[in-house]
């Protein structure tokens, strides 16, 4: 078996601590390929995919007990790398002390399960990266890549399964609907941009490129626009804070006062040109929503409504299922 040194850029038959890995791929690839696809949206988003498809749960659950027998075997490293996180544990606890106030308390005990497996599989993947960030982005970059090949080429030649019939054909992929194929592409492109910058070599360079382009074609045909906001201010912002690190502080903020500048007149120039789409309306037409957002603005004043009924406890962290049972959002 080979590794990717960090240090030397060559490949050695040394594999250091490349298992701490392996959960977290076995999670990219659980949340990147739809073993059961299911059009349909009648069930909660927020329900969890392992409670209604055994395959899910056998291969999350292969990552959670690996990420646990790592846990064991090293126990001080996680540990420490758990006490560096002590808030997101607390959360944890405070979300399973909600059972006591939820209609479905079993719910809330899977759904604590299931974060806790999260954050040991994620404590391992820190391990890996602490000691060999590089060859981390190496690994992702082909995973990326054959991840977005393989979303076009399911879209392109098996529109039956690999596009969203419901609304207008919009791409997902190997995922379950165009959203998460979004989310996919969006990080394929912070992971390629890395890649390009800090992995040296002609081959990851132009594998990065190709993601990189492949990413915006599935971000365009799944028309995702909030994973494609990301993507673009990444796109902007990663180059740019990349050809900043070696200036002066008077290069750099001469720089990005420079950018502002530039951008404000943009802004004054279209509002002397076409006021018209300065309003609300038009400015979400732009990206071809309204000014619900899609719905998202009724659902935020509902939220606000159950959350000013119990503020506190709230209903439950159990998938939605007890403030849906009693009609508080529909």
């Amino acid at each position: 078996m080979y590794s990717y040194n960090h240090e030397s850029f060559t490949v050695s038959n040394k594999v250091y601590g490349v298992v701490y890995i392996i959960p977290f791929l076995i999670l990219l690839f659980a949340f990147s390929v739809a073993l059961a696809k299911n059009h349909s949206q009648t069930s909660s988003s927020g329900q969890l995919a392992f409670l209604s498809n055994p395959i899910n749960l056998i291969v999350l659950g292969s990552a959670y007990m690996m990420a646990t027998w790592l846990f064991f075997i090293n126990v001080q490293v996680f540990i420490a790398s758990i006490k560096r996180n002590w808030f997101y544990v607390a959360s944890l606890l405070f979300a399973l002390s909600t059972a006591v106030v939820s209609g479905y308390p079993v719910k809330v005990v899977i759904n604590f399960i299931h974060f806790i497996g999260m954050m040991l599989v994620a404590a391992a993947a820190v391990h890996y990266v602490s000691n060999n960030i590089r060859s981390f982005f190496y690994i992702l970059s082909w995973c990326f890549f054959v991840i977005i090949i393989v979303s076009i080429l399911s879209s392109v030649f098996l529109p039956s399964i690999a596009t969203y019939h419901q609304l207008h054909g919009e791409w997902m992929g190997l995922t379950s609907n165009p959203n998460n194929l979004g989310d996919i592409a969006y990080l394929a492109i912070w992971v390629s941009l890395f890649g390009l910058y800090f992995i040296p070599g002609k081959l990851i360079k132009m594998l990065n490129f190709i993601t990189i382009f492949g990413s915006c074609i599935c971000l365009y045909k799944s028309d995702c626009i909030t994973s494609s906001i990301c993507a673009f201010f990444v796109l902007v912002t990663g180059p740019t804070s990349m050809s900043l690190e070696k200036n002066t502080a008077i290069k750099i903020f001469l720089k990005i006062f420079f950018l502002f500048l530039f951008f404000i007149l943009f802004l004054l120039l279209i509002y002397t040109f076409s006021p018209e789409k300065f309003g609300i309306d038009q400015a979400f037409n732009i990206v071809g929503r309204d000014a619900s957002l899609s719905g998202r603005t009724y659902l935020w004043a509902r939220g606000f409504q159950a959350f000013s009924m119990k503020p506190v406890w709230g209903w439950g962290y159990d998938s939605n299922q007890t403030i849906l049972s009693k009609s508080i959002i529909h």
